[in-house]
């Protein structure tokens, strides 16, 4: 029993000596984590100072923050680790971080690739909190871009959450891009109608809507020589949003109609359907009435050879 008892002792008084000769190591490699405590703290605050300068997006500044605030970490580990184990050298532990790097990136490779875009759609900044955008998929109001997802909030109500891969890898719609955009609509008529007069009617009725800007151009052309009439294509410009554009649409198209019924001019309708069927109607008709007349000089030829 006493034997254990000495080894133990023996151990434990090993374990005192080397501790003793490596308690100013020790010392050392504390004093140093408070030093890059403070190193950390200093460098993000003033970091954080001077991006804010640069009129960075809030969050994207938090995300460097931490990204530099991890680096400083992670040299500061690194040199404590060579202070402590003497044994331990700075390409080891890199070596070490390489492989390590290489496992984590396989494991969470959709996570770390949505962080990257993320990164790089808010230092772009292809799209504003409140733009109105179109991806391959969905279309809303952007409410928060993050570094991993972008919130979107749709014409009905219901957000969505999109991973920023997708908007980086995918070609993204920004309707709100510019203050107004331009709206068009078609409206047929006659042969038989003035073009000019239309032309002119079109354009006042356009022009007094409130909802068309008026410092952009506002264009009537002809469009194409259809089998039911004139095609006039209509364009103006408006303000970007859904909503705007379905409000702007429906008032120039009701002052259109208003304006047109006023002046005595009527929309073209397709006439075509209607025509193909009278003449196919008449060519069935004619068709049938073939054999008849062709039957009539034979009955009359045998009638008068009867009589002979």
């Amino acid at each position: 029993m006493m034997e254990y008892v000495n080894i133990v002792l023996k151990t434990l008084d090993g374990f005192a000596k080397e501790f003793a000769s490596r308690s100013p190591y020790i010392l050392i490699a504390i004093l140093f984590l408070i030093i890059t405590h403070f190193v950390a703290k200093t460098s993000a605050f003033l970091f954080r100072k001077y991006l804010r300068r640069m009129w960075i997006r809030s969050n994207l500044v938090i995300v460097l923050q931490k990204m530099m605030t991890i680096l400083i970490w992670l040299v500061g580990i690194l040199i404590v680790a060579t202070i402590l184990f003497p044994s331990v050298t700075p390409a080891n532990v890199l070596t070490a971080l390489g492989i390590s790097s290489i496992a984590i990136g396989f494991a969470f490779k959709d996570i770390i690739e949505n962080f990257l875009a993320g990164i790089l759609i808010l230092l772009r900044e292809p799209f504003h909190i409140g733009d109105y955008i179109e991806t391959t998929q969905q279309d809303g109001t952007v409410e928060h871009v993050s570094v991993r997802n972008t919130h979107i909030r749709r014409t009905d109500g219901v957000r969505i959450v999109i991973p920023n891969a997708l908007l980086f890898t995918n070609s993204v719609r920004v309707l709100t891009d510019q203050k107004f955009r331009r709206i068009q609509a078609i409206c047929g008529f006659n042969y038989n109608d003035d073009l000019e007069k239309i032309r002119n009617v079109l354009k006042d009725a356009v022009t007094q809507c409130e909802s068309v800007n008026k410092d952009q151009y506002i264009q009537i052309y002809v469009q194409e020589l259809s089998a039911s009439g004139v095609n006039f294509e209509i364009t103006w410009w408006t303000k970007p949003k859904p909503g705007d554009i379905r409000y702007s649409r429906d008032e120039v198209l009701s002052g259109i109609k208003k304006a047109l019924d006023s002046e005595g001019i009527e929309i073209s309708h397709a006439y075509t359907v209607d025509l193909f069927q009278d003449k196919l109607i008449q060519f069935i008709e004619q068709k049938s009435e073939e054999p008849k007349n062709k039957e009539e000089p034979e009955n009359k030829h045998g009638n008068e050879n009867q009589d002979r």
